[in-house]
């Protein structure tokens, strides 16, 4: 720079330096967008984990920021939810400010409601609704699995539904994803009655019976 009468650290000094910002205090770390929708039991999901946002989101559109260990969710650009990320599969992470208040349920989605639908299905869909409800940390949690059921319903006729919950209650497989295996295989049109304790006799035209071989 001797054309100038003056080294590159002076110019630095003069005119660089304070306009520099400060560097981050947390090291860079990649991120991914996806887009969601707010359950009616105040969550969101993500790789089959899900995370609390205010209950008054519900049915709201929202993004989540993924990073390595957090999970952001956004609506409108603005953050409403942080949560450290989860990755065991069907783990909730739930905060109690997220909840409605007692005095303050939604009148919509209740486990009464819920369970008045259910018993007008039958007596198995009722009970495999009170066992999904009771299992699950919060009731609210147990309302994604039961409307999924009630939509199994609409699919395969109400009265399938109920030999399939009955099938499910028998086998001791009460869940979503077992009630759905079964209308989907057509189990729920096998009769199973139990004769003696760890005994099942099973009925189908696709089974001959004892009685054939006499």
């Amino acid at each position: 720079m001797k054309h100038l009468n003056v080294s590159r650290y002076e110019l630095y000094e003069q005119y660089e330096k304070n306009q520099l910002k400060p560097l981050p205090k947390e090291h860079f770390e990649l991120y991914e967008w996806r887009k969601a929708k707010v359950n009616i039991d105040y969550h969101v999901q993500f790789e089959c984990n899900y995370y609390s946002v205010p209950c008054h989101y519900v049915h709201k559109n929202v993004e989540i920021r993924i990073t390595t260990n957090t999970i952001e969710i956004y609506l409108s650009n603005k953050m409403i939810a942080v949560h450290k990320r989860l990755f065991l599969v069907g783990k909730y992470s739930t905060y109690k400010e997220h909840m409605p208040q007692s005095h303050q349920k939604h009148v919509e989605w209740t486990p009464e409601r819920m369970l008045k639908w259910a018993s007008n299905i039958g007596v198995s869909t009722k009970t495999c609704f009170e066992i999904m409800i009771s299992r699950t940390q919060h009731p609210e949690q147990g309302f994604r699995s039961c409307l999924g059921i009630l939509r199994l319903g609409q699919q395969y006729s109400n009265l399938r539904l109920e030999n399939a919950c009955l099938r499910a209650l028998n086998t001791d497989q009460v869940s979503f994803k077992s009630v759905k295996n079964i209308l989907k295989n057509n189990l729920d049109k096998i009769i199973i009655t139990e004769t003696k304790k760890n005994v099942i006799n099973i009925e189908h035209e696709n089974i001959r019976g004892s009685d054939y071989y006499n």
